[in-house]
């Protein structure tokens, strides 16, 4: 009777999930607190995918599942700037994730808004090599430990290593960041004290085979680090379903913009991964609880998207800065009036560009980034310096074109000369305005750039006024009329 009884009771944990040897792994990443339909070019909206990550946990118990997010993702909207980031917090803690790995992006409203949004969530925040260095800023965890389908499944955070080349100033005050391969190679052998069933990296890199800045540190950890057994990834928007690396990692990235979600069976037994990404469109019905979450906020969006900031006479078109881009221009020339600079260097943020009415949702889709404007004073020979350095990437969407003043250059893009404007030629040092991203080194591509203004002459200063700002002013109030040309190509012998 007793073995019967028993019989019947494992029969009955197994029919209700308790010992399914299945874990369900549910991965979203680079949301950028795209909350509502439209809010990026993706069809899908954190309110419907909110729907369907709640069916698969009924679906597969939550006992068996878990679900993670792999960073950016309170910055990047419309919503997500009325809210200062405020808005994707709420949905993390509605939707009750078991992670979130921080990305990059979750600095742009600066590291202190950062700070007071970590504290306001109720999510495991997982990142083993980035930290708030005050006293009494939120600690992430470098790694933890979740009991799932009766095993130990342990999952490491990592955020961008390379984080300080494209935050700077109070983006990324009382902040540091470790590379990832070198944060694993301290923590491994301490996880693997605790013999859990199985290893997850969740972080914000992606996969990438020629990556010569070292930004996306996925390929190089799944050959080092064979305990490792999923890889879950970000940063790059990539849609990956699942991939096995050489080193017989397995590979997830759901892509971007609330538009995938990433769905990873593992079979405990047999090791066996299985995974798919999940569209999210306008057939995924929204969340009614979590759209009454958003619900203020949302009418505030709906009225501020279509506020109108001007109307333009002409169109300011976009183009190759420096050469036919008058949107560059028109970004500088903000820039440069903001902060009563002599000169400014910038590029395009997107390929947008504006005529007629300009409306705010028009203006966030030409500068959807949250940066700062700086300044800095340099001499003739330094501004030669940094134009040299620039002209390597003209060709990339990283390179600043000189605003006010001209760079002669060779069919090659070799620099010969800068001409500056008659009047500031008397000028020992000037004042060039420039952005935080730059500030940071753009990304690793202007190492001399941040070497120059980093010297004490040089007066670096950030204006805490962001580069968006600074463009709604100039529409508001006097828009350039004429875009000249500031790289002027000569034939030489």
């Amino acid at each position: 009777m007793l073995r019967q009884f028993t019989q019947i009771l494992v029969l009955f944990y197994f029919s209700c999930g308790l010992y399914s040897q299945q874990v369900h792994i549910l991965q979203s990443t680079d949301i950028h607190s795209c909350i509502f339909d439209g809010e990026s070019h993706h069809n899908g909206s954190w309110l419907r995918m909110a729907t369907k990550i709640k069916n698969l946990r009924q679906k597969y118990k939550k006992e068996n599942t878990l679900l993670i997010d792999c960073g950016d993702t309170i910055q990047g909207s419309l919503s997500g700037y009325l809210s200062q980031g405020q808005a994707a917090i709420e949905m993390l803690n509605h939707l009750n994730y078991d992670a979130w790995v921080p990305g990059n992006h979750e600095l742009d409203f600066g590291s202190s808004r950062f700070e007071e949004l970590a504290n306001k969530t109720t999510i495991p925040m997982l990142s083993a090599n980035f930290r708030f260095t005050n006293d009494n800023a939120p600690r992430f965890l470098p790694w933890k430990t979740y009991r799932r389908a009766g095993k130990n499944i342990c999952v490491i955070g990592m955020q961008a290593s390379y984080l300080a080349h494209w935050s700077y100033g109070s983006q990324f005050k009382d902040c540091s960041v470790s590379p990832a391969i070198t944060t694993l190679k301290k923590i491994i052998p301490k996880i693997q004290l605790e013999q859990p069933d199985y290893i997850i990296l969740a972080m914000h890199h992606g996969l990438v085979a020629k990556d010569s800045r070292g930004v996306n540190e996925a390929l190089a950890i799944s050959r080092l680090f064979p305990e490792i057994k999923l890889i879950l990834g970000g940063h790059t928007h990539r849609s990956i379903p699942g991939l096995l690396t050489s080193s017989k990692v397995y590979y997830v990235q759901a892509g971007q913009h609330a538009e995938q979600l990433g769905h990873i069976t593992i079979d405990l037994q047999t090791d066996k991964i299985e995974s798919e990404l999940i569209t999210i469109n306008e057939a995924t019905p929204t969340d009614p609880e979590a759209m009454k979450l958003m619900s203020s906020l949302k009418q505030k969006y709906a009225i501020f998207k279509v506020s109108e900031i001007c109307q333009l006479k002409l169109p300011i078109k976009h183009g190759r800065p420096g050469i036919n881009c008058q949107i560059s221009a028109l970004i500088a020339e903000a820039i440069r009036r903001k902060t009563n600079a002599h000169f400014a260097l910038h590029g395009r943020f997107s390929a947008t560009s504006l005529g007629g009415i300009v409306t705010e949702q028009k203006l966030f889709d030409l500068c959807p980034y949250e940066n700062t404007i700086f300044t800095a004073e340099l001499n003739h020979d330094e501004l030669q310096m940094i134009m040299q350095e620039q002209l390597t990437q003209i060709k990339s969407y990283s390179f600043n074109a000189p605003h006010r003043f001209k760079a002669i250059v060779t069919k090659n893009n070799k620099l010969i000369k800068l001409e500056l404007p008659g009047s500031s030629k008397k000028v020992t040092r000037y004042k060039v305005a420039f952005n935080s991203r730059l500030a940071a080194d753009g990304g690793g591509r202007f190492p001399l750039f941040k070497k120059i203004i980093s010297q004490p002459q040089a007066k670096l200063t950030e204006h805490r006024i962001t580069t968006r700002e600074a463009i709604r002013d100039i529409l508001r109030n006097n828009p350039p009329s004429t875009f000249n040309a500031s790289i002027i190509r000569v034939t030489t012998k």
